[in-house]
């Protein structure tokens, strides 16, 4: 997750995982012979290829916040455009 929020970071945009997603890619990222090795799979799978396809088709803006949540078996963003502050 370091490495697509870094990546991330060059256009301004922030990701955010709530708890339950998080939750959620602990349970479908652990096996029990293998132990947590399948988690760099399911972020593929659940965030960093969804992600990609999302910033290719222009859904995504610059300066903005991605909350990722769960809803049913896949996990979904939330886009905001990031607040600019005056001074």
């Amino acid at each position: 997750l370091k490495d697509i929020r870094a990546r991330l970071s060059e256009r301004k945009i922030s990701l955010v995982l709530s708890s339950e997603a998080k939750d959620f890619l602990v349970n479908v990222g652990y096996d029990s012979v293998y132990g947590a090795r399948p988690l760099k799979r399911a972020i593929q799978k659940y965030i960093e290829d969804p992600l990609s396809e999302e910033l290719l088709r222009g859904e995504i803006e610059e300066d903005s916040e991605v909350y990722v949540v769960p809803e049913e078996d896949k996990l979904i963003f939330l886009k905001q455009k990031k607040e600019v502050q005056k001074v």
